[in-house]
């Protein structure tokens, strides 16, 4: 003899295979409308001079002004040579900050570490690592780096006793 089920067993089941399908579509249609965050800022910057002196003090210029979220928003991106750089507020704007591997020291304080154009002063005894972090109103972060080189100077003339 064979199992069968009956038809009131069928009835019971149906409402909540249902009810399971319903949830799982508002699923599906709920993760269609999440919030769309968006693609990340460019984080473009430059480094002057490219070498310091080892062991001496210099200065040296960090530009980030041609930073900006040109995919979202290329209105607020600074095209000109000395431009001030992108808005900091929103929609559109981006937030800076700038990081070294070695002792510095900022040129009007900690806070012009988070501005996008900076200078430091350093006393390198080895190439310094720059890095630069660029956040836009969304929440996305790129971070971008470059090396200052070291000049090491020998002493000139015959070395023999």
């Amino acid at each position: 003899m064979h199992w069968r089920p009956e038809r009131s067993t069928w009835l019971f089941a149906a409402p909540y295979a249902s009810w399971w399908l319903l949830c799982a579509g508002a699923c599906l249609v709920l993760a269609g409308c999440a919030k769309d965050e968006g693609r990340p800022p460019i984080a473009r910057l430059s480094v002057e001079p490219r070498f310091v002196p080892a062991g001496v003090e210099s200065i040296i210029d960090l530009d980030g002004r041609k930073s900006c979220d040109e995919i979202e928003y290329p209105e607020t991106c600074d095209k000109t040579i000395d431009g001030s750089g992108p808005p900091s507020t929103c929609p559109g704007g981006v937030t800076f900050r700038w990081s070294l591997d070695q002792d510095y020291v900022p040129v009007g304080g900690e806070d012009a570490m988070i501005q996008p154009f900076v200078q430091v002063r350093v006393t390198p005894e080895r190439p310094i690592t720059v890095t630069l972090s660029v956040t836009d109103c969304d929440g996305n972060t790129v971070t971008n780096k470059s090396q200052v080189g070291i000049v090491v100077e020998y002493p000139t003339g015959d070395a023999t006793p």
